[in-house]
């Protein structure tokens, strides 16, 4: 339950910058995700009741700023694996967009179920140095957070540079990978319906699911 809820909360305070995506070549990746936690906490510690009265604000946010911080093409060709390879450029398109979509909703629930964790344990995130791929073109960043009882908890991102400006491709949360997490929950829609089935079961979820009931198990299998 605690992978669960500070995986959400600490991917989604990804997408809690102000303003588009910094140029790769002049921002580091630690430095960002620092800036980019602390305005989470502030979200969190100042408004955390509004959210809970009105989740579609949290979820609104998200999708505003998700698009320049994630790199929802390259993580949507991974989760799809072989099938991906066999789609056309058509059909990955529409999955990355409700794939997108898919990963707006379940953020933006966790955020609004954990509000008051991410304002309390927010602040005793620590991010620890970015070691850099050899091209300098990729990067990973660990931060690293204590929770109740003490118990410590350490989140990997993965971030690469696309189009100048870093973007994340994964997260992993106590070595658990967000990618093949989905990719677990989804493959078996991709062996019964293919890409174009779980495509239109993620569209159909996004139609209808409120952000509290969004989640990689809520959509299938």
């Amino acid at each position: 339950m605690v992978r669960g809820w500070l995986g959400s909360a600490m991917v989604f305070c990804l997408v809690l910058l102000a303003g588009p995506a910094p140029r790769a070549e002049s921002t580091d990746p630690a430095t960002l995700l620092a800036g980019v936690t602390d305005r989470l906490v502030q979200e969190a510690s100042r408004h955390g009741q509004e959210y809970r009265r009105d989740p579609d604000r949290a979820r609104a946010l998200a999708r505003e700023l998700l698009a320049p911080l994630v790199d929802f093409t390259g993580i949507g060709r991974r989760v799809l694996g072989a099938h991906g390879r066999r789609a056309s450029a058509e059909q990955l398109d529409r999955f990355a967009a409700e794939y997108r979509e898919f990963v707006v909703n379940t953020l933006a629930s966790g955020f609004v179920e954990q509000v008051e964790r991410v304002a309390r344990y927010g602040q005793g995130v620590r991010f620890l140095p970015t070691r850099f791929g050899d091209d300098q073109r990729t990067a990973a960043v660990r931060g690293r957070v204590t929770l109740e009882g003490g118990v410590p908890l350490e989140v990997d991102f993965r971030v690469r540079e696309v189009g100048g400006a870093w973007k994340v491709y994964d997260v992993l949360v106590a070595g658990v990978s967000l990618v093949q997490a989905n990719q677990a929950a989804f493959a078996r829609e991709l062996e019964s319906a293919g890409v174009e089935g779980l495509t239109a079961r993620l569209a159909s979820r996004n139609r209808t699911a409120a952000p509290s009931e969004a989640g990689p198990r809520a959509c299938c299998g």
